[in-house]
C-alpha cells in the first residue's frame, strides 16, 4: 500500500497504532475513521502529533474510558470531530481553534470547548438513559450550552430543548438565559419519552432571531400534551404576540394529522412573518400514517394565511 500518499483511512475492529510515533505516510492523512476499536489517550496524542494535515476525526462505537482530550491547538486544518456511541467516555476536553463541525450521538456528557473558536455546525443526537425518570440531564446540557451559542446550523433532539424549561434560579422560577444570535438552520428530532410541546419550540426560537429554516422531525413520535399545556401553556401561546421575522421555511417530517401538529402549523403561519413555504411529510410506513387529513382545519389555515404555501 502506498502509505505515504494515504489521505483517507477507515478501519473497524482493528488495533490502530502509530509505530515509534513517526509515520511518514500518515502525515498526509486528512480523514481518519475508526469503528469498534480501542482508543487510548496515547493514541489520540500520537494522531494529532503526527497527522498534521488531519481535517476529520470520526470515532464510532469505540471503547474508551474516562476523558477524551484532544490537543489540536497547532493544527490549521482540523475542521470536523464526529463521536458516535461511546458510552464509557465521561468527558471531552478539546483544544481546537479551527474546529467548525461537531457531531455527537450518545448520552449527555460534560465537555470543555473553551478553546474552540470557529464552531459553525453542531449535530447533537442526545440519547435518553433507560432510568430517565430518575435522571435529569438538563444541568449537563446547560453546562455545555455556551459552546453552541455561536453556531449557524444546529441539529438536536428534544433532550436539548427540555433543558430550557423553567426552573428555580436564585429563588425564582426562570428560564435559562442563552441566545443563538448566529443560528440560521434549526432541526429538532423528537423521541419518547418527551415533555416538549409547541411552547418549548417557540421559546427556543425566540432566542434565535436569525433562523431561516426549521425542521421538526416526528417520524417516531406523537405529541401528547398534558395538563401543563392545557392549563398554562396553551393560553400563553394564544395570547402571545411574538413574531419571527427571519423564518422562511418550515418542514414537519412525520406529520400524522395530530391536532397538536396542526397547532404548530397554524402557529408558524401566523407568527413567522417571512414564511413562504410550510411542508408536511407523511410517514412512509402506512401503519403510522393518519387515517385522514383534517382538510377542514387545513383549509381554514390556508384561507387565513394565503401568503404561506402549505404543502402535504
Amino acid at each position: 500500500m502506498a502509505i505515504e500518499t494515504l489521505t483517507v483511512l477507515n478501519l473497524r475492529w482493528c488495533k490502530f497504532e502509530i509505530p515509534n510515533n513517526t509515520p511518514k505516510g500518515l502525515r498526509l492523512l486528512r480523514t481518519l475513521a475508526l469503528m469498534k476499536s480501542n482508543v487510548t489517550p496515547e493514541m489520540i496524542d500520537a494522531i494529532f502529533s503526527n497527522c498534521i494535515h488531519l481535517e476529520t476525526l470520526e470515532l464510532t462505537r469505540c471503547i474508551m474510558h474516562g476523558v477524551l482530550s484532544i490537543n489540536a491547538h497547532n493544527h490549521k486544518k482540523f475542521k470536523e470531530l464526529v463521536l458516535y456511541c461511546m458510552p464509557n467516555r465521561l468527558q471531552i476536553i478539546l483544544d481546537a481553534p479551527t474546529l467548525e463541525c461537531y457531531k455527537y450521538e450518545g448520552f449527555v456528557r460534560i465537555l470543555d470547548f473553551s478553546k474552540v473558536d470557529a464552531l459553525k455546525e453542531a449535530k447533537l443526537h442526545y440519547i435518553q438513559k433507560y432510568n430517565w425518570r430518575y435522571y435529569d440531564s438538563s444541568n449537563m446540557v446547560l453546562a455545555n450550552m455556551v459552546a453552541y451559542t455561536g453556531v449557524h446550523v444546529l441539529s438536536t433532539t428534544n433532550i436539548f430543548l427540555e433543558a430550557f424549561k423553567e426552573r428555580y434560579i436564585e429563588g425564582e422560577m426562570r428560564s435559562p438565559i442563552f441566545k443563538f444570535l448566529n443560528l440560521k438552520e434549526f432541526s429538532i428530532l423528537f423521541k419518547a419519552p418527551n415533555l416538549c410541546t409547541l411552547y418549548h419550540i417557540s421559546e427556543f426560537l425566540k432566542r434565535s432571531p436569525k433562523v431561516e429554516k426549521v425542521l421538526i422531525d416526528i417520524k417516531e413520535f406523537t405529541f401528547e400534551p398534558g395538563m401543563l399545556w392545557i392549563i398554562h401553556q396553551m393560553s400563553y401561546m394564544e395570547s402571545s404576540n411574538c413574531e419571527f421575522n427571519s423564518i422562511k421555511e418550515v418542514t414537519i417530517d412525520g406529520y400524522k394529522n395530530h391536532w397538536h401538529e396542526l397547532d404548530i402549523v397554524e402557529f408558524f403561519c401566523g407568527h413567522a412573518k417571512s414564511l413562504k413555504k410550510l411542508k408536511l411529510f407523511m410517514p412512509k410506513n402506512i401503519k403510522k400514517r393518519a387515517r385522514g387529513l383534517d382538510y377542514a382545519r387545513l383549509d381554514y389555515i390556508r384561507s387565513r394565511f394565503p401568503g404561506v404555501k402549505v404543502e402535504v
